[in-house]
């Protein structure tokens, strides 16, 4: 019903106009974990303080639609599990990709390496 929704709001113009992507390069060899997050389990990729971020994000854009935006910029949270499983969230880098404006077209970001 959601997608429904989503799409018939896009046709009169109230859908997103920009979906954006990100891809991890070695994402398929990554280790990666299951948590659960606002009840539904989700899938993470696991990092390591020396491990590089190597990747790319593309801005996709709808034919014809303009979008303003006020920069364009990747966080990279961490988290990290103490005892009796306590989480504790933390921003590990935020890597500013474009500077605010317009965009009319698609964009492909540089690498993503910090």
């Amino acid at each position: 019903m959601d997608k429904l929704l989503s799409r018939a709001s896009a046709l009169v113009g109230f859908g997103p106009a920009c979906t954006p992507s990100i891809t991890i390069a070695d994402a398929e060899s990554r280790k990666k974990v299951q948590v659960m997050k606002d009840g539904a389990q989700e899938t993470l990729l696991v990092f390591t303080d020396k491990d590089p971020v190597k990747g790319e994000v593309v801005l996709k854009m709808d034919a014809g639609k303009r979008v303003e935006h006020i920069g364009v910029k990747v966080e990279f949270i961490g988290q990290i599990e103490m005892f009796y499983g306590n989480m504790h969230e933390f921003i590990a880098m935020v890597r500013d990709l474009d500077a605010p404006g317009a965009r009319t077209a698609p964009r492909q970001h540089p690498p993503l390496v910090p």
